[in-house]
């Protein structure tokens, strides 16, 4: 009866370790997509200014032609 509860609390063991693993390559994962989206973000605000800079340009070049 003892080797079969030590037996039991071994594959108890065995799927908890299984479990933990799979949620530490789970946040892996999580922790990777939130790189690439900040990634992304830092990318779209530079994008952003550069579009803000140019549209002032062309405002100055059209106020150019206005007078």
């Amino acid at each position: 009866e003892q080797a079969a509860t030590t037996s039991q609390i071994a594959h108890s063991a065995q799927v908890a370790s299984g479990a933990a693993q799979d949620i530490t390559e789970r946040m892996d994962r999580v922790s990777a997509s939130a790189q690439g989206a900040a990634s992304g973000a830092t990318d779209s605000r530079a994008a952003a200014v550069e579009l803000s800079r140019m549209a002032a340009d062309l405002q100055q070049v059209v106020g150019a032609f206005v007078y």
